[in-house]
């Protein structure tokens, strides 16, 4: 699967649509990712922010 089809699985989720409940779930990754990840205003950014930051770990 490619990384764009991927983020627009995930903003298809209701948890990754809504912006607090995005940070609930950044929240909860390891702290060296979650560190790492660029914020963003638009949804898609943001998740194609934290897709990014996860592959760049390979226990993500």
């Amino acid at each position: 699967m490619d990384k764009t089809h991927l983020v627009e699985l995930l903003l298809d989720c209701p948890s990754m649509k809504d912006a607090e409940t995005r940070k609930t779930i950044m929240s909860q990754l390891p702290p060296h990712i979650h560190d790492v990840i660029e914020i963003s205003r638009h949804p898609k950014g943001q998740v194609l922010n934290i897709v990014n930051a996860c592959m760049n770990f390979e226990e993500a």
